[in-house]
């Protein structure tokens, strides 16, 4: 006779392993993206393990305080302010900067802050530093520049101005010539202006005859008449 498989009670049943359903589990994927991308803290109080390694805390929304760019958020629309409140804007910063690093020093002192956790202040500090060295070195050779200029420009006009004087006083010995010329020539036009007054005064007391001259040179009266 054939063996007959003896019925076991129903809590007695082993089933077998059945291959993960892939095509349900997507269907269940979506709601629990959305969710996530709604509310990024709704897994704050699952279980450790559930979402693979993450733990609540960093599944939990950062704090805002962790949040950087305080300070250049009120940098924002710099170029529309007036002076005077870029004036004002520059103190301010410049004072939350420096009360930041008199805290961060006074917890270093009282044991609250270690080294490890600073290192990245002390790069940023190192790094500003390098830059002013730089900046200074950079404005070190623009005044060297600056100066090479400027000698320059003074060799320059120093030249320029023993060319202008030699030419002031070249101008100046020519004029005087001329100046000793014209008084030479205006003596000359006063002598002839005054042969001319004592020939017309001569011409007036010999009468109205005035003797006519030949092309030879001589009068045009004949000798003897």
């Amino acid at each position: 006779m054939p063996q007959t498989r003896p019925i076991l009670p129903r809590e007695d049943y082993v089933q077998s392993p059945q291959p993960p359903n892939h095509s349900s589990r997507k269907r269940h994927a979506a709601p629990d993206t959305m969710m996530r991308q709604r509310n990024p803290t709704f897994l704050s109080g699952a279980r450790p393990g559930l979402y693979g390694n993450a733990t609540p805390e960093a599944l939990a929304e950062p704090d805002p305080i962790l949040y950087p760019g305080s300070c250049a958020r009120r940098l924002e629309n710099l170029e529309h302010k007036s002076h005077q409140a870029k004036s004002e804007l520059m103190r301010s910063i410049s004072a939350d900067i420096s009360a930041t690093f008199i805290c961060i020093k006074q917890h270093i002192e009282a044991g609250t802050l270690s080294g490890d956790q600073t290192d990245v202040i002390e790069d940023a500090t190192q790094a500003i530093h390098e830059t002013d060295i730089r900046m200074r070195r950079s404005l070190k050779r623009d005044v060297r520049r600056l100066r090479k200029e400027r000698n320059w420009s003074q060799r320059q006009y120093c030249k320029l101005a023993a060319q202008l004087d030699s030419l002031v006083n070249a101008y100046e010995t020519k004029v005087q010539g001329l100046t000793t010329t014209l008084q030479e020539m205006n003596g000359d036009v006063q002598q002839l202006r005054e042969e001319r007054d004592m020939l017309l005064a001569s011409l007036q007391t010999r009468g109205p005859h005035v003797p006519q001259v030949n092309e030879d040179g001589g009068d045009g009266d004949e000798p003897g008449k």
